[in-house]
């Protein structure tokens, strides 16, 4: 069993759209060998429709029932009272929104027809229109100063007190991060 003094083994990625999250859980999932578990994938039905919430949190109880997992995806309305408990760390994506724009734009352009959950593909031309709230632009646009505040109010409130938070600010800090969890996993297991 894998650990890490920096992240321990249950741990939760948020952030904007595009920020990273689901990359880093996976990154992280591999260093500690636990589960990376996208939380995008156990809400989407066919033809982009949530789930129940209740049929949600069934599925997030299941894909969190063993000791080490790390989730990326917000929902903190739906599953914070699930997942934040038994967190040992919180890693924030703190992105710019121009990054955020670009990677928005390249990773829609890219993927475009790509199959992603269930019968749910990738589209890009809903994505320019920045007024809507079908656009992943708009969401980045009106969720990044939001998500900043709940951050520094999650890090005081003392139901949290046992979660190491971290905030990391872009790729290159981003890389270090995961650089020095892989350097305390390997001194643990020294």
């Amino acid at each position: 069993m894998k650990s890490s003094s920096v992240v321990g083994r249950r741990i939760a990625c948020i952030g904007s759209t595009t920020s990273g999250k689901t990359t880093l859980a996976g990154q992280l999932g591999a260093l500690l060998d636990v589960p990376a578990v996208d939380l995008d994938g156990l809400i989407w039905e066919p033809g982009w429709r949530e789930a129940h919430v209740d049929v949600f949190r069934d599925r997030i109880r299941h894909a969190l029932a063993g000791d080490g997992w790390v989730t990326s995806g917000n929902y903190i309305g739906d599953a914070q009272d699930l997942i934040w408990p038994r967190l040992d760390t919180v890693i924030y994506l703190d992105m710019s929104i121009p990054l955020l724009v670009r990677r928005v734009l390249t990773r829609s352009w890219g993927r475009r027809g790509v199959l992603l959950w269930g019968t749910n593909y990738e589209t890009f031309w809903p994505h320019l229109k920045v007024w809507s709230r079908d656009s992943l632009i708009y969401f980045a646009l009106t969720t990044t100063r939001r998500r900043r505040r709940q951050f520094e109010e999650w890090q005081r409130d003392p139901r949290w007190a046992h979660i190491r938070f971290h905030r990391l600010r872009s790729p290159k800090e981003v890389a270090r991060f995961v650089d020095t969890v892989e350097k305390s996993i390997t001194e643990t297991t020294a």
